[in-house]
């Protein structure tokens, strides 16, 4: 099963590895749930960043930047209103339409970080990266591999 990656920006991106972010919002929905390498971009968040108390809780991982950080779990989505999460607003001031993904298991890589360029959407990994990446993640995470890829069964993931 070839792995799919999402990139992040930092400090979201490695606060999803670490299990601090239990939601993720994009414009658009997956089809299918399942285990989603974390990549970190090139750029951060500067709100995000320079937020009062950030800096008290900065990890390691948050100095990485265009590299894998970790892998995370993709249980299922809803649209962000229906949930009555308050849907972040855009420079302009408007509000997308968002979708809430909602993040299960994290496993930050153990071998440290694998740079790669990142893409735009849900890209797959392929190729020696992928291999890089399998190499740096724990046992548990590639054993996780299989049974996702046994019991996804429907093209749409459970809403929740």
């Amino acid at each position: 099963m070839t792995f799919r990656a999402l990139t992040v920006r930092q400090p979201h991106a490695a606060d999803l590895v670490l299990g601090r972010k239990r939601f993720e919002f994009r414009s658009w929905s997956f089809k299918v749930p399942g285990l989603v390498a974390i990549h970190a971009a090139s750029f951060c968040d500067r709100a995000a960043w320079n937020a009062p108390g950030a800096a008290e809780k900065r990890h390691v991982l948050h100095d990485l930047r265009s590299t894998f950080v970790g892998v995370v779990e993709l249980l299922g989505w809803i649209p962000a209103a229906e949930a009555g999460i308050r849907v972040p607003v855009l420079r302009g001031g408007s509000r997308p339409l968002c979708f809430a993904w909602r993040i299960g298991r994290a496993w930050p890589l153990l071998n440290g970080p694998v740079r790669v360029p990142g893409q735009l959407g849900l890209w797959k990994v392929e190729g020696l990266v992928e291999e890089e990446l399998r190499a740096a993640l724990p046992r548990q995470v590639l054993d996780l591999e299989g049974w996702w890829a046994d019991t996804v069964q429907e093209r749409r993931p459970p809403i929740f």
